[in-house]
């Protein structure tokens, strides 16, 4: 070999060696306990994005092992996620036996016999949706109370069919058609505050709708799920689109190549955290976000 070109080849060579050196005091430096300037950084193993997710696991594991109520509106449900807590409420907010929610005035509730809901005057409405619905922003007397698109349908099949109404609205906010593709709730928004995980449809071959249960069935399941990096795969990993479209960034840590440098960890997290704006999804009427709408939707509608 020519000296010019084994000069070329080592020049090259020390240049790779120098740049994999900086890489490396880059991933066991800034990016060692998992965060650069105050964001988790790829794998996200546990799945936890900030202390209020941290403080919410601690008092879902004080609930597994103490029955200490969650400090919220809501409570663990093994079929829905989470779900209103009956007669219960906080700042303002109530919820009927039915975990239903009321306006401030103590709207009266509506009672059960043994053959079903007793007779009333009234004409008798069931309203199930999101946040929207729920009514969120909102005081009590300005609310229609529900829940939220998938689980709505889940939620009126076990609550509200049994009331006998005379009608059901659904209310609809398109901007969480992404909800419906999403099994544990930080997948989604990383920032949310909350660890919960949630039941979801997929679409069968000839478009039925096709239930995947909630992935924890307790609340110390849960616990255990978000604390295990191969368990919390294992439980969401193929049903949960943004953990599917990118499972490198959800796999337990060292268990795939990326994990090893600093710069592919950089590119996993960019890359994992794009797309969550619901209105391209809803514009390609062949994404999947947008056909289980649909199909919930008319499921709603026939039943």
């Amino acid at each position: 070999m020519r000296p010019s070109r084994l000069a070329l080849v080592l020049a090259v060579g020390s240049g790779v060696l120098l740049l994999l050196a900086l890489d490396q005091v880059v991933q066991f430096t800034a990016l060692g306990d998992g965060y650069l300037r105050d964001r988790r950084v790829a794998p996200f193993d546990p799945p936890l994005f900030g202390p209020e997710q941290v403080e919410a696991l601690e008092a879902m594991r004080a609930l597994a092992e103490q029955g200490r109520p969650l400090s919220g509106n809501v409570s663990f449900d093994a079929e829905l996620g989470w779900a209103p807590l009956p007669r219960g409420g906080r700042g303002g907010v109530t919820y009927d036996a039915f975990g239903a929610r009321v306006g401030g005035r103590g709207l009266p509730a509506p009672t059960t016999s043994a053959g079903g809901p007793a007779a009333r005057a009234a004409r008798r409405l069931v309203l199930v949706g999101g946040s929207f619905t729920h009514g969120d922003e909102v005081s009590g007397e300005q609310t229609w109370g529900g829940y939220g698109v998938d689980q709505a349908l889940l939620r009126l099949r076990r609550d509200g069919l049994p009331l006998e109404p005379d009608d059901v609205w659904l209310g609809v906010l398109p901007g969480a058609a992404l909800r419906l593709v999403n099994l544990y709730r930080p997948a989604l928004r990383h920032h949310d505050h909350n660890v919960a995980f949630k039941p979801r449809f997929r679409l069968g071959d000839r478009g039925e709708l096709l239930l995947v249960p909630c992935p924890v069935r307790t609340p110390a399941e849960l616990v255990a799920t978000v604390q295990d990096g191969a368990a919390f795969f294992a439980a969401v990993g193929e049903h949960d689109l943004f953990v599917a479209r990118h499972p490198a960034a959800w796999m337990p840590m060292g268990s795939h190549w990326t994990h090893r440098f600093a710069a592919t960890r950089t590119w996993l997290t960019r890359a994992e955290g794009r797309d969550r704006d619901a209105g391209p999804w809803l514009a390609d009427d062949s994404s999947e976000p947008a056909r289980l709408l649909d199909a919930l939707v008319l499921a709603m509608r026939d039943e």
